[in-house]
């Protein structure tokens, strides 16, 4: 009997050690479990941290490139504004310089402002999205940790659990501790890169970065074929061929900044139509500029409508490429270089949301972008190719115009230039109507023909110091005595009278003044680039647009107005032939342009000086307009 009930306290002894055994592994177990657990919630709150730094870096580093492209962008404005201001085309120029000139300063302007734009709209997005992240990226508001689980280890029940009968229960002898938590936590595949998910975040402010870059590119691609215009232009008479030196310099400078910033980017780069695209945008960059220089010195205005209309083409076909193409249901139009960025389920239902949301505003933000810029193409695009169409109209009318003088009625006179002249270039030419008087000019100095319009020696006569160089002369004769008088008009504004050596305070008022005729001693008109105005009456004769190199006014005749390719047509004024024209083409040879000219016998006959840029002596042609 007592063996028994020893035997019986000994197993009952053996059953509350094992017990006690066993409460104490559930306890430590539950407490390790425990301590990972909140070992795990400050891994996630040291990582939500390091997110939200990642993300403060990646906006200050963003803020900083558009800070620079809008710094630069600004430089680049101050630069073109003075161009437009202060920036001048030598007179002798071919108009289409002029106008080729200031088109690419303007283009250049808008693009840099549009560079601007697009650079505070990136800055503002980032801004945006940043803080949108910042608000989400915090600490689940459901994760507390003030849970205990050694006190839910002890309300269990399952604590109890005796050793011996551990076989009779289906879940097993452990406990199963994934009931003690609150919320399970979704753990991460194997080798994913959080940081590198939430860093790719920042690539959805990339398309107004993107559009700034390329308009920034355009703009200095357009200055450096300005800079290249105006060095052709400013000292066009003077030293051509150095000017075409440095346009050859400053057009391939250019050349390479569009290479080099200009990414014509496309979804698919193996299709062979958008391969085209791209050689033929490489082409024209290269060709245009090309295709103006050779416009140019060869004086062809049919080469320099091609080279317009491939600048219209260029613009045409980049607009063409920025253009925001349809989305497809099955591959949505990326915006540039943003990835089509799916929603991370480790980063967590609200980062996930915000992820799907920021790439729908980026989608739309790209759509907005490019239409914008495309819309910059379209309007250097229609610059350009209005262009195009103002020299198709010139060559219209220069074809309208083109009434052929009999080469019996023309005369070149004989003049006999001094030996030691090694070259001379006309300016300016003047006579009286009857041809005793002729002068010839060139930028600095004047000089008389000794037997009129009979030809002779070349003499140089004394006219009152000339500030800046001569524009135009015009003959003031008195019908009663036969006194003339050369009055010459310079480009410092200074009227002279060359016989009395008086100038004309009057005229220092005016501005703008390219030609001028006299009417007698008395009578003076000037064209001041719109009309052609009376000193005295201020009455006004309309020009029509026409581009005047000269002029000389009839009375009731009417005028002769001169054009620079060698048109001359006259007006009527008066009478019954009021507003009917009478046109001629001048016999210029190859590059020749007008220099200068004069009316004899009240327009039956004029005196012409051409000359091209380079030939060292101008040809003067007396020339029978009956």
């Amino acid at each position: 009997m007592l063996f028994g009930v020893g035997k019986f306290m000994t197993t009952v002894s053996l059953l509350l050690g094992a017990q006690e055994l066993h409460l104490d592994r559930v306890n430590t177990s539950v407490g390790v479990h425990q301590a990972q657990a909140y070992q795990q919630k400050n891994m996630d709150l040291s990582f939500i941290v390091n997110l939200r730094e990642e993300i403060r870096d990646f906006m200050t580093i963003f803020v900083g490139r558009m800070s620079n492209n809008m710094i630069m962008g600004t430089l680049f404005l101050g630069i073109a504004a003075s161009f437009i201001c202060e920036g001048t085309i030598d007179e002798t120029a071919p108009d289409f310089l002029h106008h080729s000139f200031y088109h690419c300063i303007v283009i250049s302007f808008f693009f840099f402002g549009l560079a601007m734009v697009f650079a505070m709209k990136a800055v503002s997005v980032s801004y945006a999205e940043s803080r949108q992240y910042l608000l989400h990226m915090v600490p689940d508001q459901l994760s507390f940790d003030d849970f205990d689980y050694v006190e839910k280890v002890n309300s269990s029940m399952k604590k109890w659990r005796l050793p011996v009968f551990a076989r009779f229960f289906q879940k097993g002898t452990d406990l199963p501790l994934d009931e003690l938590s609150t919320k399970k936590t979704p753990r991460p595949p194997p080798g994913e890169n959080k940081f590198k998910a939430t860093g790719e975040f920042n690539k959805l402010w990339e398309p107004s970065a993107d559009a700034s870059n390329e308009c920034m590119g355009n703009g200095i691609c357009a200055l450096c074929q300005g800079f290249a215009l105006f060095a052709l232009g400013h000292e066009y008479d003077r030293s051509h061929w150095g000017a075409v030196n440095l346009y050859v310099t400053l057009s391939v400078a250019g050349v390479l900044v569009a290479n080099r910033m200009l990414t014509i980017k496309f979804e698919s780069e193996k299709e062979p139509p958008k391969r085209s695209f791209r050689l033929c945008i490489r082409l024209f960059t290269v060709a245009v500029p090309l295709m103006f220089l050779l416009g140019d010195l060869s004086s062809s205005e049919e080469v320099v409508f091609c080279s317009y209309l491939m600048m219209a083409l260029l613009h045409s076909l980049l607009t063409w490429m920025v253009l925001p193409a349809a989305e497809s249901k099955e591959t949505p139009q990326q915006s540039y270089e943003v990835k089509d960025l799916e929603a991370q389920e480790t980063l967590g239902p609200m980062l996930h949301d915000l992820l799907a949301q920021s790439r729908e505003n980026a989608r739309e933000s790209m759509k907005d972008t490019k239409r914008v810029h495309a819309t910059g193409h379209i309007v250097a695009a229609f610059a350009w190719f209005s262009l195009s169409l103002w020299i198709a109209a010139r060559a219209v009318g220069s074809f309208h115009f083109n009434q052929r003088i009999d080469p019996s009625a023309v005369e070149q006179l004989s003049i006999n230039w001094p030996n030691g002249l090694v070259a001379f270039h006309a300016q300016a030419l003047s006579c009286s109507g009857d041809g005793k008087h002729l002068w010839i000019a060139n930028r600095r100095g004047i000089y008389k023909v000794s037997g009129g319009v009979s030809g002779g020696n070349l003499e140089p006569i004394q006219c009152s110091p000339v500030s800046g160089h001569l524009l135009d002369m015009t003959a003031a004769c008195d019908a009663e005595t036969g006194r003339c008088s050369n009055l010459a008009l310079t480009s410092n504004n200074d009227l002279i009278n060359c016989e009395t050596q008086e100038r004309y305070p009057w005229y220092q008022r005016l501005v703008n003044i390219t030609s001028i005729s006299a009417g007698g001693m008395e009578d003076l008109w000037y064209f001041d680039g719109i009309d052609i105005i009376h000193n005295k009456s201020k009455l006004e004769m309309p020009v029509d647009g026409y581009p005047l190199k000269k002029f000389e006014v009839l009375g009731a005749k009417g005028s002769l107005f001169f054009a620079e390719d060698g048109r001359l047509e006259l007006r009527r004024s008066e009478g019954e032939e009021l507003g009917r024209q009478k046109d001629w083409q001048l016999p210029s040879v190859a590059t020749e342009t007008l220099r200068g000219a004069c009316v004899l016998d009240q327009g039956e006959s004029v005196v012409v000086a051409l000359q091209d840029a380079n030939s060292k002596r101008p040809r003067v042609l007396k020339i029978s307009l009956k």
